[in-house]
């Protein structure tokens, strides 16, 4: 019969599907599901018909999805799995597949998987003393040496995957009783165990010397909770070494090791002592911590400031109180981390996507608030640093922070910085938008002003628009456009300082030279430009000083003529008395105008 003809084809389908349905326990919606995409029904019809094609898998992902390919998958995720392999490259029929076949199936995790095959297939079938009857006893010895290291390797490997350390256990554990304590214990078994406990204190130290500044050093940003996360962590997982220290086994190696005079006793005694004091030490002293730093985590920007003083006396009884914690290193990863909650609860209240695009003034107002306890905890770090000794009590002296400043607060100096360039920028926008330029229209002068001045309206708007992070400190991109505007506005505001120059230059009076500054307004501000108008303003008040003495010129002219006899003085349609008045208001009045605009000037 042809093995294409729908009953072949159907026998070695339904083969294929029963074990794979069974195997990874799925409804036949599923399978079917599967077959319906034609790349999986190729896959598959290439597997039975092809000599070549000899590996078949078929992965279940966690959302019971199917998915068929021809070899086995470098990342397989959290998939499980069943495969089919070939013994060899021939076609399949319903009279080879039995024979031709091989089946299998995978845990999502391969080590696992490895783990399970050791424990119930090779550690077992080795340990027969029947499998390795007719096999030299150093062969026989070497191999069981080798599978139990494996057997431990892999055991150890597995529970730190899950986050826990395992002590693995000798080989030929089991011969050791408690009746052989004082007799003749063979010299295998005690270089094993002996082995053993330096293998121990490998894992133990390889856990000891993790520390939670490896995070810093991996150019990460931790928060204070994963600090404690981390001795709360480090605490559980000593204390379950320390509970498989207290089993049954672990205490006839540590008779046995005693009773025998071992020099791996010692050692054996001092790691027992050394796993507990350190973490529970500080993982209680962290704990009073954590609500404090919770309830920093969920205020509002205008509540941090008041929290900051009240997480640092905490902070300096930690400082105090715990034998273990109160060093330089791990301190600092404690309030760098703290800096890195502040840092965050800034960005997390300003939205660094809408900070330059929003309402200006409300922007303005949550930086300066922002900056405000940034400033505050830097402030309140020194008065606390000061008055260390304070908090002593009984005989433990209580060290002082020989650390730098700079090592704990260097991240949010970084981003203090940051935001002093957005404060900045916002400012600007701010005063942009309340600028006026006046000016006679049509002159020469005033249509370069405005030109100018529109441009730098546009060139600021472009800014703003960009789609950069501005409160990213690690993000350049902010960085390069920000330095392009500058440049630009440094332009702009040459321009307009030289035209201002020119303006006031051409100005034939005093009465002209303030028009020239009301004309400019408030771009007067602008550093360039007042530059060039502060270096005007010994001339204005010269040019004013003359106008002056001009006024006084003149009432000392009209008074002379009042004390000659026979003067009249003639006012137009006006009795001489009030046309007098009249005058001297006029006079007084020139005078009050050209000193009301000094309001002009804002360089005292």
């Amino acid at each position: 019969m042809d093995r294409t003809s729908p009953l072949i084809v159907c026998f070695r389908m339904e083969f294929i599907k029963n074990y794979t349905i069974h195997t990874l326990n799925l409804k036949d919606h599923q399978w079917q599901t599967c077959l319906a995409m034609e790349e999986n029904q190729h896959v598959v019809r290439e597997f039975l018909d092809t000599p070549e094609s000899c590996t078949l898998v078929i992965l279940m992902h966690p959302g019971g999805q199917l998915s068929v390919v021809d070899r086995f998958p470098s990342k397989s995720g959290r998939a499980r799995m069943v495969h089919f392999r070939k013994r060899r490259p021939v076609v399949l029929t319903a009279e080879n597949l039995n024979n031709e076949i091989l089946l299998g199936s995978m845990t999502c995790s391969p080590l696992e998987h490895l783990h399970g095959f050791l424990e119930k297939v090779m550690v077992p079938a080795l340990s027969n003393p029947e499998s390795r009857r007719y096999w030299p006893s150093l062969i026989s010895l070497d191999m069981m040496q080798h599978i139990q290291s494996l057997r431990a390797s892999v055991s150890v490997m597995l529970r730190k995957v899950e986050g826990r350390t395992l002590l693995p256990l000798p080989s030929g554990l089991e011969r050791l009783d408690k009746r052989y304590i004082g007799a003749v214990v063979d010299v295998g078994l005690i270089n094993s165990i002996e082995s053993m406990v330096v293998e121990w204190s490998y894992h133990i130290h390889d856990l000891l010397k993790k520390d939670s500044c490896e995070v810093f050093l991996e150019g990460m940003c931790p928060m204070p909770q994963e600090e404690l996360s981390f001795w709360e962590n480090r605490c559980s997982e000593l204390e379950s070494i320390s509970n498989q220290f207290k089993s049954s086994e672990v205490v006839k190696i540590a008779e046995l090791l005693e009773k025998i005079e071992s020099m791996y006793f010692p050692r054996f005694q001092k790691m027992y002592l050394d796993i507990t004091a350190e973490a529970n030490d500080i993982s209680i002293h962290l704990k009073p911590l954590k609500p404090t730093f919770d309830e920093l985590s969920n205020a509002e920007i205008t509540e941090v400031k008041d929290l900051i003083a009240p997480l640092m006396h905490e902070v300096c009884l930690l400082w105090a109180s715990s034998q273990y914690y109160s060093t330089a290193p791990r301190f600092i990863v404690l309030l760098r981390a703290t800096c890195n909650l502040l840092i965050q609860q800034a960005i997390k209240q300003l939205n660094s996507q809408d900070i330059l695009r929003g309402d200006t003034l409300e922007n303005l107002t949550q930086v300066r608030t922002a900056l405000d306890y940034l400033e505050h905890i830097k402030m309140v770090f020194e008065e606390h640093r000061g008055c260390l000794s304070q908090y002593q009590t009984g005989d433990r002296q209580v060290k002082p922070w020989a650390f730098p400043t700079k090592m704990v607060f260097a991240e949010l100096d970084r981003f203090v910085q940051r935001l002093q360039t957005v404060e900045v920028r916002l400012y600007d926008r701010m005063r942009l938008k309340k600028m006026e330029f006046s000016g006679v229209k049509g002159r020469t002068h005033t249509q370069i002003a405005q030109l100018l001045h529109q441009d730098f309206t546009e060139t600021f708007s472009v800014f703003c628009e960009k789609t950069s992070d501005c409160l990213d400190v690690s993000n350049k991109d902010f960085e390069v456009d920000a330095c392009c505007f500058l440049q630009k506005v440094e332009n702009a505001e040459r321009s307009l300082g030289a035209v201002f120059e020119q303006a006031f230059n051409l100005a034939s009076g005093l009465e002209q030279a303030f028009k020239v500054l009301e004309m400019f307004g408030t771009l007067l501000a602008r550093p360039m430009v007042a530059c060039k108008a502060r270096e005007k303003y010994p001339i204005l008040i010269r040019m004013f000083s003359a106008e002056m003495d001009t006024c006084l010129q003149l009432f000392r002219e009209r008074m002379q003529l009042e004390e000659q006899p026979g003067y009249a003085a003639v006012s137009k349609n006006m009795p001489a008395v009030s046309g007098g008045l009249k005058w001297a208001q006029q006079l007084q009045e020139r005078i009050h105008i050209s000193f009301n605009n000094f309001r002009f000037v804002s360089d005292p």
